[in-house]
Formats: structure tokens, C-alpha cells, sequence
């Protein structure tokens, strides 16, 4: 799995020949020559994935924690190239029902072909890069789903960071994406926390390589983006008690101060909010108003662009643009 031909796409982590990775819409693609088919042997954590060939979607497969061999590709033609794409769809875990959810931890141990295949060097040149810091709204969550009731009991099924906005965007402009986003999570305060302040909020994770390891720091000068879109907010607004102006706005910019700092001042930081509900809402000027304070006293890189952009409810239609737990839909992802 650990070899040079094979392209992954987001934070993962390297065990021996082994690759290892849980946040969501992390991407493989490889080449394959003279083979009908190609099979990998994970251990897939209870994840969904999508795989295409050729750019064109084949099929969808279903893991646990058992030590599985999936054929992803079959009936190929030998005597052609052909580019296999792999997409974990699902996300590392759910918000507060994070204690009860089984691993999701992917392990990647082999990629097999035919006798007298070969995987090929990949060409993995995008005109850009972007990443995603954010929750629910960025990772796909409930995307699938067109009631609010439909996640009960598998939230997984439901769940395709490959058709979100963002992924809808880079594939767009020809980019690159990687998205570290974990629903229910929040600035300060997570969604149905009844405290002003939650002790896992989303900017502890900035820093990991696996979403659900704390001990694993990623390195940030592996990877670099064009653009870093954050939308976080609404979770903070989810239920009483809310964080005050000051708390949050105190907050999100020392979130800023942590996700530049990570990178050099080519990186252009845009700070999404909005949407059709009023959590979604609530936070927007405090965002905008936390991204001048930071534009005014950001001494560290002046130059480096970082705005503010809102989401604006009319773009939405209700309940047709709307899924599980009223999440955007499939639908309302396209216009987002």
C-alpha cells in the first residue's frame, strides 16, 4: 500500500508498508495495466466508500473492523490503462455519540492485480489546492437523506463528502482536497453541549493527523493549500447557553492565529457562514467582525488575504434542499 505509484489525497499516516487514515473524503488513485481486475485488503474501520473507474462511478462497498480482500475494479480491459479512485465517503466519528461509535480507523495493507498486471505511477498534478476545516456542513453528512428523521439508526448510510459542496468545487477548479471536519463540532462549544464551552471543540484537532488520535501531529509542511475555507459556527448556537460576543469572537480568532500560522502568507483564508436556519445564522457577525479584528492587528502576515463570505438563506427551498437533522441535502448542496 505504501508505494509511490499509489496517490493518496489527505492526512494519512504510514505504518511499515501500511497506510492509515480516518478523516473524511481521504482519496487513493492508481493506475492499473494488463489486469481484469484489482482488489484491496483492509481493514476498512465501518466506512463507506465509493470507487470510480476512469472518472466514472462503478460501485460502493461497505467495511468493518475485519481484515477484508474487496474487489474494487473487475471485468477491465487488460490491454488498457485505467485509473481506479478510491473515496472514504464517511467521517472519522458523529459529535456526541462519539463514545459509542466503533472504530473507523482505516488500514490499508495491499492493492493486488492479475499475474501480469501492474499499478503505474498516477498522474497527480491539480491546478490547486484546497482544504476544509469545519463540521457537519463540509464532510457530507446526511447529503443522501431527504427527511429530517432518515439518519436513525445508521448515520453512515446517509453520509458523501464526495457530492459537498467543497468536493463539487475542487473537482470545479481541478483541485486537490482535504477536509478535516467532524460533525457537531464547534468553535467553543459543541452541538448539544449544555455548557458555555465544550472541552473538544473543533480547532484541538487542527494539528492531527488521524482525527481520533491525539498523539499523532501532523506535519504541515508536507501539504499546503491555495485556499483554507473554514465554516464553524453554528454548532456554538445549537442550544442554550451560548457563548458571548466576546467568547467567540476570542475564540475564532485565536482559531485564525492557529490555522495561519500553520502556513506561509501565499495561503488565502476564506470564512464561510450562513445558511437557511437561525444557528446557522446566529454566529455570522461575530465571524465577520472576529475576521476584521484579526485583518487589523494580524502583524505576523499582513499581506495574506483572509475574508469573510456569507451564505445567504434565499438560496435554499424548504424542505426539498433539506435531509437528516435539517442538514443540506444533495439537492441544496449544489446551490451552496
Amino acid at each position: 500500500a505504501n508505494s509511490p505509484e499509489i496517490v493518496y489525497s489527505g492526512r494519512t499516516v504510514t505504518n511499515g508498508n501500511h497506510i492509515r487514515f480516518d478523516w473524511p473524503c481521504v482519496t487513493i488513485n492508481l493506475t492499473v495495466e494488463g489486469t481484469s481486475s484489482l482488489s484491496v485488503l483492509m481493514n476498512g474501520g465501518h466506512n463507506y466508500f465509493e470507487v470510480f473507474i476512469d472518472s466514472n462511478f462503478d460501485s460502493k462497498i461497505s467495511t468493518n473492523d475485519s481484515l477484508t480482500n474487496f474487489e474494487i475494479a473487475s471485468n477491465l480491459t487488460r490491454n488498457e490503462q485505467h485509473l481506479i479512485t478510491l473515496y472514504k465517503i464517511t467521517e472519522a466519528s458523529y459529535f456526541i455519540f462519539e463514545p459509542f461509535m466503533p472504530n473507523k480507523i482505516v488500514e490499508i495493507f495491499s492493492f493486488e492485480v492479475d499475474d501480469g498486471g501492474s499499478i503505474l505511477n498516477t498522474n497527480n498534478e491539480f491546478k490547486r489546492r484546497i482544504e476544509v476545516f469545519s463540521d457537519s456542513d463540509s464532510n457530507g453528512f446526511a447529503i443522501l437523506s431527504n427527511l429530517t428523521t432518515d439518519c436513525f439508526p445508521n448515520f453512515d448510510k446517509w453520509q458523501n463528502c464526495y457530492d459537498g459542496y467543497d468536493s463539487l468545487l475542487a473537482r470545479w477548479l481541478d483541485a486537490e482536497l482535504r477536509i478535516e471536519a467532524w460533525s457537531g463540532k464547534g468553535v467553543i462549544k459543541n452541538a448539544a453541549h449544555f455548557t458555555k464551552e465544550s472541552k473538544n471543540p473543533m480547532p484541538i484537532y487542527w494539528n492531527r493527523t488521524l482525527a481520533t488520535n491525539e498523539s499523532m501531529i501532523w506535519n504541515f509542511t508536507k501539504w499546503e493549500p491555495d485556499l483554507l475555507i473554514v465554516l464553524l459556527g453554528s454548532n456554538d448556537y445549537s442550544n442554550v447557553p451560548y457563548p458571548t460576543e466576546e467568547e467567540f469572537q476570542f475564540h475564532y480568532i485565536s482559531m485564525l492565529q492557529q490555522l495561519t500560522s500553520s502556513y506561509s502568507s501565499d495561503v488565502a483564508v476564506l470564512n464561510l457562514c450562513g445558511g437557511y436556519f437561525t444557528n446557522n445564522n446566529m454566529p455570522c457577525p461575530h465571524v465577520e467582525k472576529a475576521v476584521q479584528v484579526y485583518n487589523q492587528f494580524n502583524a505576523t502576515y499582513p499581506e495574506q488575504v483572509v475574508e469573510y463570505l456569507n451564505v445567504p438563506p434565499t438560496i435554499y427551498e424548504y424542505p426539498n434542499d433539506f435531509g437528516c437533522f435539517d442538514h443540506v441535502n444533495r439537492v441544496g448542496q449544489v446551490k451552496q
